[in-house]
């Protein structure tokens, strides 16, 4: 049997996140449904339009959206990525993670496989990986 290292050693001791910082981070965090959903209608509406290798439409206006996918789909897997390094790739624990941290959903409200204690770590550990990668980008 592996043995199991405590969720304490994967939080420095001396990490402290500035209230407004993580305040920051939530609201970023809660745009990842909103963010899907655009992602979505933009590949619904590229391809009910017929665009792509054969033409048509306005070329700006082709550009702007997939940029705008790009950068969507940008914020996305930089939150999923997060989410798996924290869950360290447990798929049943990732979705109750992601569900914790982009819905206004409290701990107790979440159908999870672990308890809210196991719960509210890994989301301490979530938001540690997510602030390291948004510094790294120079996003908030």
């Amino acid at each position: 049997m592996e043995e199991v290292m405590p969720m304490r050693e994967y939080i420095p001791k001396d990490w402290r996140c500035d209230p407004s910082r993580w305040q920051m981070m939530i609201h970023y965090c809660r745009g990842y449904p909103k963010w899907k959903q655009e992602i979505s209608d933009i590949k619904l509406a590229y391809r009910a339009s017929g665009q792509g290798a054969s033409g048509g439409g306005d070329v700006s206006e082709v550009e702007r959206k997939v940029e705008r996918m790009s950068q969507l789909t940008e914020s996305v897997e930089m939150i999923e990525k997060c989410c798996r390094e924290a869950t360290e790739n447990k798929p049943y624990v990732f979705s109750s993670l992601l569900l914790s941290v982009t819905q206004k959903i409290p701990l107790d409200g979440i159908n999870s496989p672990v308890g809210r204690k196991q719960l509210s770590r890994y989301r301490k550990r979530f938001f540690f990986y997510l602030d390291a990668e948004l510094q790294k980008k120079n996003i908030i």
